[in-house]
């Protein structure tokens, strides 16, 4: 969500401990959609929401600050899965706000 992206517009730095992630680019036949994500040596996966807007993601508890490294695995109707390149998020509560 760019109302998350609180560093200097898409530098992947935010002050939100629970930023919201618009999931873009997944087909219309897409019947899971998982978002894992790693911090600290740890890979933890969640379920991605359907919303009338499309995919999204936010984090179930709040993050502390440091690097999280997000990838997006779907699943079509047929059983075909792909996945994502990754993407690398900085979680730093001490940034101003732009």
């Amino acid at each position: 969500n760019s109302a998350d992206d609180t560093g200097v517009q898409g530098d992947n730095m935010t002050n939100s401990t629970q930023p919201t992630f618009a999931l873009q680019h997944i087909d219309d036949d897409a019947v899971r959609v998982t978002v894992s994500v790693e911090h600290g040596g740890v890979t933890t996966t969640f379920d991605a929401t359907k919303g009338t807007g499309g995919w999204s993601f936010t984090p179930t508890g709040a993050w502390a600050d440091g690097d999280y490294t997000l990838s997006v695995s779907v699943e079509d109707k047929a059983g075909n899965t792909s996945h994502s390149a990754s993407l690398t998020v900085t979680v730093d509560t001490q940034i101003a706000i732009n």
